[in-house]
């Protein structure tokens, strides 16, 4: 495989084709069909269209017209098939079973096609012609070792790099400084706040694409040569490398940053109150902690992000917006749709707006459903276990706000969360058992809060728990 399709989610060109749920290709419909692909490769001629078909198939484009221009990753495949051995072929494949056997994220179905194509003709479960088993073999190597074996990488990445398109230029270093700055501080300066208010990555990828295209439109193609390469403040239309670019130096800083909190854990008179902690000590201790995790992410590479195994699935949807708003799509109908990625985001988008005003402003009770408690609101243990304000929340609609539960879920593989939820509900049931035993004193604070009393009840002074005023315990009395 491309070590720079795999490893580098700028380095992509071209429009993409909508992706596709499966794996499953379709062969040549007849055998006059077969024989033309198979004289085709064996006179190094251009692939056919049943090569192009099948390739197509695999990332679920519309290939049956051909009138139709083949897409750029359909194209990038078949250059590759066309020259590719049939030993060669049953290599990439031996060797993709060894290196994905114990991968919980790769395609069983491909896995069970690569094995049935290994075993040879008569197991690989297709027709008994030997040149729609070449075929077959062809492809899905071609497809492995060029792009990816998983159809989530392939339906947001391009399995080639067009080096001439721009990356590193002005306008995306100004744009990407911009909002980064401007996320960074009112993500950091609202934190502290219950609930907080944040601006999150897809929102800066939303206003970046516009102001891209805008600075594209306007500004002027001034610039100077660098040892024959010339540098221009607007080299062309707005590119997909530099939608990304600009969207990884935002989002890499975004946030507040978990050495935020120590600041204030030091500074504010109700923790440590440490009144040497000064702006000096605080711009030091961001910079090492900073680049001590850039520094682990670069030693990690060769474990985390240079194997093929190694997917983040939280980072396919950055990829799959800024593919819907920068790069052109083809009009076709595949599967019988003609929507766009464009206008699918628009219509989600819309339905989501609208959902938004029902749980935050005309039933609030959807925000957090505390349904569960409407049962019996005096109980004090139902409250406890089932509530989400001051309790463990154990609830399985514990809230109908996209707001509040995120997206997550929507990208997350499920056995990862099947393990998260599991995990949860095991510490919540010891925190539940440590709380009702009274250990460490525990049953005298609240069993989940992020607030704290300190003496003269907000006085400055050491956290403390604030034993002298009295408390309703489980059978309501006071102590």
């Amino acid at each position: 495989m491309d070590d720079k399709a795999r490893t580098d989610p700028v380095g992509s060109a071209g429009a993409k084709c909508s992706p596709t749920s499966s794996d499953a290709i379709n062969v040549p419909e007849t055998k006059q069909e077969i024989v033309e692909v198979v004289n085709d490769i064996q006179q190094g001629a251009g692939p056919s269209a049943a090569m192009r078909r099948k390739v197509a198939d695999y990332y679920g484009c519309n290939a049956v017209d051909e009138t139709i221009e083949a897409s750029v990753d359909v194209q990038y495949i078949l250059d590759r098939i066309v020259p590719m051995t049939e030993e060669e072929a049953l290599g990439i494949l031996r060797d993709s079973i060894r290196f994905h056997k114990d991968d919980p994220n790769f395609p069983s179905d491909t896995m069970a096609r690569m094995r049935r194509l290994v075993l040879g003709r008569g197991a690989s479960q297709v027709d008994s012609e030997a040149e729609d088993y070449e075929l077959d073999l062809k492809t899905l190597a071609a497809i492995i070792h060029y792009h990816s074996p998983y159809p989530e990488v392939r339906s947001v990445t391009a399995p080639g790099d067009d080096p001439s398109t721009p990356v590193e230029t002005f306008r995306a270093y100004l744009l990407g400084l911009v909002f980064m700055g401007l996320s960074s501080a009112v993500n950091t300066f609202f934190s502290p706040r219950q609930p907080s208010i944040s601006i999150s990555s897809q929102v800066m990828q939303l206003a970046l694409a516009p102001c891209g295209k805008f600075l594209a439109k306007f500004l002027p193609d001034w610039g100077v040569t660098v040892r024959g390469t010339r540098c221009s403040l607007n080299p062309g239309p707005w590119s997909y490398k530099e939608q990304m670019f600009a969207t990884i130096i935002f989002t890499i800083a975004h946030g507040a940053g978990g050495v935020y909190y120590i600041y204030l854990v030091q500074r504010l008179p109700q923790y440590l109150g440490n009144t040497w902690v000064t702006f000096s000590y605080e711009i030091v201790l961001a910079l090492a902690t900073q680049l001590f995790g850039l520094g682990f992410a670069g030693l990690l590479r060769r474990f985390v992000v240079y194997p093929v195994s190694a997917l983040f699935p939280k980072v396919f949807p950055t990829l799959a917006l800024n593919r819907a708003l920068v790069l052109p799509e083809r009009k076709e109908v595949i599967n019988g749709w003609r929507l766009s990625r464009y206008r699918f985001f628009l219509g989600c988008f819309a339905l989501m707006f609208t959902w938004s005003w029902v749980p935050n402003f005309l039933f609030r009770g959807l925000h957090i459903f505390n349904w569960m408690t409407w049962i019996a609101p005096q109980n004090f243990t139902l409250g406890m276990i089932t509530g989400s304000y001051g309790g463990m929340g154990y609830n399985p609609f514990a809230t109908w706000n996209w707001n509040l539960s995120g997206s997550g879920s929507l990208v997350t593989p499920f056995y990862s969360a099947v393990q998260q939820y599991a995990m949860r509900v095991v510490s919540g049931l010891i925190i539940i058992g440590m709380y009702w035993g009274n250990m460490y004193w525990s049953a005298y604070m609240p069993i989940n809060s992020n607030e704290g009393e300190s003496p003269g009840h907000g006085s400055a002074g050491p956290l403390q728990t604030n034993a002298a005023q009295p408390l309703t315990t489980r059978d309501g009395n006071m102590t």
